[in-house]
This record gives structure tokens, sequence and C-alpha cells, in this order.
């Protein structure tokens, strides 16, 4: 057998690695994991390589029941390993869900209940539960960083190779999925010394982080993020990574969502964000990114922003992007490549070189913004772009850039033309649209004209 997909670890800075640390949800039992000590922790385990364990003194009640189980040492040298109690037979008997191995033992330590104290450990329980589908782990917030100490994977204190299907999910105040945005998220922060790491990787495993902080702290090539499934409120920063991305996915359609990178030095043909997949409403900006490179890259981009990206671009390879925003970058902001691409309602200003530049297909712009791109607005090349109602500003698009706040400022030939000016006009028949060009809608005085989402960045980040 293996662990319940419906099995919840926790994580915490005030919880211990050799923890049970987790509980089945909707078990019969009661959950110990939301706490810093074992409600059960003995030294007379004894096993016999098959589902039974006993203990003359834990006195177990029927409230074990659900819970994860720690096991480890004795005299037969048993492996750490957590398995889940799936019945009480009696006071000092337990049944977990599959045979504890080969090796048979008395004096074993076995710890019910209890968080762990690093996400590193959590990986190593779902792995050894057959890296079940479904299994969640919930990492508390502390304003000190959990700490990786090593870049090998599913240990204690290292990084993580997520199960395809699992969630790893950051909370303050309340566990769930798909937290609210703008409240407090873990830091998981590489150790000084910890070269050559990624923080959470799985190449084509399809998994899901959310709400996290993921801390590169400068060390030699370091990633935050390499797997193919989808990366919810994650910031990553600090990186230095020579290849691929430092938030990847590979090999599968994934998605970053209001994800930010920043603070990262990226060389050789690495991008800030890369994805098979797509982007919305994601933050790239301030990183160190070399020439021909990008600060983000995928299929399709909706409300996005690269901006201050120094020695690259902004974006590339997109199908199509709307309502994003290239600004302030070493070199050009929107790159279609050779597929070429369609931009909607897209804004490009003070790039360093041309606002789109394309490849050998042609690529669409439709009523999309330019000011102040050093070559030009885009390629000239003949035939290569449908350039469809360009806006072109006489002066900066918006509030405060270097604040990075990209709301529209209201002054007449430059915010002022992106405001109620979005394509399409009319969405459907006789229902106007009026939203705004770029990734913010302003709302007018007392609530009406426009619709949207009124929302800045500032410059701390998301």
């Amino acid at each position: 057998m293996a662990l319940s997909a419906n099995t919840v670890f926790e994580v915490r800075l005030t919880g211990n690695d050799t923890n049970g640390g987790g509980f089945v949800t909707g078990a019969s039992g009661t959950d110990w994991s939301q706490q810093t000590s074992p409600q059960y922790s003995v030294t007379d385990g004894v096993t016999a390589g098959t589902t039974t364990i006993t203990s003359a003194s834990a006195a177990f009640g029927t409230d074990v029941i659900g819970n994860i189980i720690s096991v480890s040492g004795g005299t037969g040298a048993v492996v750490q390993s957590w398995y889940q109690i799936t019945a009480r037979p009696s006071a000092t008997q337990i049944t977990v869900d599959r045979a504890t191995g080969l090796t048979s033992g008395t004096g074993v330590t076995l710890k019910i209940g209890g968080a762990l104290f690093s996400p590193g450990a959590a990986g190593a329980a779902i792995v050894a539960g057959g890296s079940v589908s479904g299994n969640t782990v919930f990492i508390q917030y502390n304003a000190s960083p959990y700490v990786v100490t090593s870049a090998s994977t599913n240990i204690a204190e290292g990084c993580v190779l997520g199960t395809a299907g699992s969630y790893w999910i950051g909370y303050d105040a309340s566990r769930t999925r798909y937290p609210a945005v703008g409240g407090n998220r873990p830091t998981v922060q590489l150790n000084t010394g910890v070269s050559n790491a990624v923080i959470f990787t799985g190449t084509n495993n399809a998994y899901f982080l959310q709400n996290l902080i993921l801390d590169c702290n400068n060390q030699t090539t370091s990633r935050a993020g390499l797997m193919s499934g989808e990366y919810f409120y994650v910031k990553a920063m600090n990186g230095t990574w020579n290849t691929t991305g430092g938030v990847l996915q590979d090999n599968s359609v994934g998605r970053a969502i209001y994800c930010e990178v920043s603070n990262c030095t990226l060389t050789s043909a690495a991008n800030g964000i890369r994805l098979v997949g797509n982007a919305f409403f994601c933050w790239v900006h301030d990183n160190a990114i070399a020439s021909g490179s990008h600060g983000l890259t995928a299929v399709n981009a909706v409300g996005c922003i690269s901006n201050n990206n120094t020695g690259g671009g902004g974006f590339s390879a997109f199908n199509t992007a709307v309502g994003c925003i290239a600004y302030g970058n070493g070199q050009h902001g929107f790159f279609p490549q050779n597929t070429g691409g369609t931009y909607i309602n897209c804004i490009a200003e003070n790039n360093g070189t041309l606002g789109w530049v394309g490849g050998t297909s042609r690529y669409c712009l439709m009523r999309c913004a330019s000011y102040n791109n050093t070559t030009a607005r885009s390629s000239a090349a003949t035939g290569q772009v449908f350039d469809i109602d360009p806006i072109l500003g006489s002066g900066s698009f918006f509030t405060n850039a270097a604040g990075a706040d990209f709301t529209t400022n209201t002054t007449a030939g430059a915010g002022a033309l992106l405001r109620e000016t979005a394509f399409p006009d009319v969405f459907l028949p006789g229902q106007t649209d009026y939203r705004d060009v770029g990734a913010f809608q302003h709302q007018d005085t007392g609530g009406g004209g426009s619709t949207g989402i009124s929302r800045a960045r500032g410059a701390s980040g998301f």
C-alpha cells in the first residue's frame, strides 16, 4: 500500500524532522501534526517487517488513526520512514499502511504528531509513502527563512524533488490552496556555500508551488524552480544561473500566475521565467540578463511586466501577449522570434533597441503603444509586421515607472492616450468595453466609467 492521497504534511520552524508531521484528511483520529512536539513519542517500539508495530509504553488511543508516524532506529537500525496509521487494535499495537521494511528491531523510536522542520523532510516522507499524487505540504510563515543546507533532494534540510500532483503551499494564518495574495509568505533560502542547487526541482514532474518566496541567496549556479506544473504567487530572487531559467517549466504545458523574479544574474541563454506554457500577471524586473536573453519567455502572456532587465530584452517567443508592458530593458521590448505572434494592448517604453523585433515570420500589433525606444517602435523588415491602430506617445505613459508604478498617468499625449482605448471597443453587440491599454485599469472618480481592477505594484514587489 501507500500513503493516502489525502495526506497533508505540516512544516514549521518550530518542528523537528524526526516527527510524524502529517495527517490524512477525513480520518477518524485527531490531527496531531499542527503542533511543535509529537503527541506520542516512545523508544520501545517493536517492528517485525510487517504492518504491525507495538509499544508497551505508548498507550495508543484511537486518536492516532490517520496520523503519520515516524519510525527509526532501534536494534535493527531501522532507517527512518513515515507511515500512515490505519488501525489501532489495542493500546499497545497499531497497524500501518505498508510493511516497515525488511529489518525488524526493538527499541525503535516512534513519533506520532508534531510538525516537520524542513520542506526537504516532507519530500522524503512523500517519496517514502509511494509518491502519491494529491499529497499536500503546508509550510508555515516565519520571519526567519527555512534554510536549505544541501543541494541534495528529499533529505532533511535539503532541496525538494516534488512528486507529480503534489501541492507545496506557504501560509500565514489559514491553511488553504490558492491563498489570497498579499499576505506573509514563508521564505525558503539556500545556505551560504550551497551551489549547483535548485530549491524545488523535478524535471517533467507537474506539481504545484503556491505562496512562497524562493531565495537563492546569490549562491553559485542556483535556481529557484525547475518543474512542469504551476507556480502561483511565487517570488524567485537572488539566483545566479547560466542556462534555461530561474522559474522554469520543462516538457509540459504549465503556467505561472502572479509570480515575480528579481535581482538575479542570468548568463548565457538564461531567462528570468521560462515557460513551456503560459504566464498570467507575472513581473520580472531588475535582473542582469545576457545579451539575447529575456526577462520572460512563454507561449502566451496576459498582464505581465518585464522591466529594467539590463543586458537583455523584455519578452520573447510569444504566440500571444495581451496587456503586457516592456519597460527600460537593455535591448528590445518584445521578440516574437521566428514563430510570429499577436500583441494586443501592449506597451513598449524606454527599451534599449526596438519596441518589437521580429524573426522570419510575420507578427501583428493591435492597438499597442510605444514611446522612447532607442532604435524604433518595431523592426522595419518588409511584411514582417502588421501594426494596427498604433499608439505613439509623446511622453512616458506611466505614473512613476522609476518607482515601479506602471499605472497610466493622465498626461495628454502620454498616459491619457491609453485610458479607455483598449481593443476591442465593442466586445458584444451593444456592449461597449472601456478597458485601458496595458496591464492596469484605472477607475474614474465615483466608480463609474471604466471597468476592471485597479492595481499598482510598489518598489518592494508583489
